[in-house]
């Protein structure tokens, strides 16, 4: 090999390494800068159509990916009282070759410690400025990580969802994206959805796995613009004392209403039961569930037992008993449920046109469809 032939062997390389090394200084002092840190603000603010703040400590990440990291991370119009979100820590990974341009395409976010307030997310108050009021968006992203954050579902709720894990892989719009999603008191589920944003409908298929004996599996259809949708569940499980597995299976309609959500065409079977009905969800302190369910026939003594499937206390009796103070569920649902039938049966007994009633009688007057 000749002389010039090794300079280049040797040097080719080197300037190679002499280039990135250039390259990343200068995308290090550009991203510390205060304008690559709005460059990175504007980027997340057009994904997810609110304004964004990159507060407290900040700094840039090469290794493993390059991007930026800090403390506080705000979506919304900063402030207790405005903010839709803030992350006591965050990492936002970003594109390479589009770096090299200074245009910024952000591929996974994480984020840790946090608040997000969803009724303000949902009403879309806030927007970025100039730009026309925020419609309910969500962002494309290679993978989201968020750990241990607040989920305040309403205004001056003072007992929030602990959301443990959630991440996100491969979303983008109109296509299925897996996820991986554990909050505390409501089980870990993993699956997939697909959101459509022309439309604005939310498609989820999950199974789950938490305070309850084995499984459920959930399908839904959400229109959010309309708030209504259809939810279809499958829970199978078998009581600890017992191997033989229980199948319940249910399917309910829902729609937005003032006073909070409307239930329709509510069937739920199992075996040889099989009930119909109606009812609302009334979003008081504590929220109120009312259902008026119809049977033609219960058989108590074919019936699974609930309480071993679930944890709940015993079952209360059939009609005639006196109506007890509707039970609290976790996160502070109670239930003012009520089961006609022309028979129910138990032990032996037989009662003809019988009501049974959790909690005080269902009441959903006034329970409307929201004007569109």
């Amino acid at each position: 090999m000749s002389s010039r032939a090794r300079t280049l062997v040797l040097a080719v390389p080197l300037l190679l390494v002499l280039l990135a090394g250039a390259a990343y200084y200068l995308l290090d002092a550009w991203l510390e800068s205060a304008g690559g840190r709005r460059a990175v603000e504007r980027a997340l603010e057009e994904r997810i159509g609110f304004p964004v703040a990159l507060q407290g400590e900040f700094s840039v990440m090469l290794i493993p990916a390059v991007g930026v990291a800090g403390t506080a991370l705000v979506v919304g119009e900063p402030g207790p009282a405005r903010e839709v979100m803030r992350s006591g820590e965050y990492a936002v990974s970003l594109a390479l070759a589009p770096l090299l341009e200074r245009r910024l395409v952000i591929r996974s976010v994480r984020l840790g410690n946090g608040m997000f307030h969803a009724e303000r997310w949902s009403r879309g108050g806030a927007s970025v400025a100039g730009a026309a009021p925020a419609q309910l968006q969500l962002p494309e992203i290679v993978r989201l990580e968020v750990r241990d954050f607040e989920v305040r579902v309403a205004a001056g709720d003072d007992r929030p969802y602990r959301l443990r894990e959630l991440d996100i892989e491969g979303f983008a719009a109109g296509r299925p994206a897996a996820f991986v999603l554990e909050v505390e008191a409501l089980g870990r589920w993993a699956g997939s959805f697909a959101w459509n944003p022309g439309p604005a409908t939310l498609d989820v298929s999950a199974t789950g796995s938490g305070p309850w004996a084995g499984e459920l599996s959930v399908r839904a259809g959400l229109g959010l613009a309309g708030g209504d949708g259809r939810v279809d569940v499958n829970w199978t499980a078998a009581p600890a004392a017992s191997r033989e597995g229980v199948d319940i299976r249910a399917s309910f309609r829902f729609a937005s209403v003032a006073m909070g959500l409307r239930v329709d065409d509510l069937q739920i079977a199992s075996g040889q039961l099989a009930i119909t009905g109606q009812g609302c969800l009334i979003g008081e302190d504590p929220p109120q569930l009312h259902l008026e369910l119809v049977s033609e026939r219960v058989d108590f003594d074919s019936l699974p037992d609930i309480a071993a499937l679930s944890g709940a206390g015993a079952a209360p009796g059939m009609a005639g008993a006196e109506p007890s103070s509707a039970p609290d569920a976790p996160g502070g649902l109670a239930f003012n449920v009520r089961l006609s039938a022309p028979q129910m049966s138990a032990g032996g007994a037989v009662a003809r046109d019988a009501v049974l009633q959790f909690g005080g009688a269902p009441d959903c007057t006034g329970a409307e469809r929201v004007p569109n």
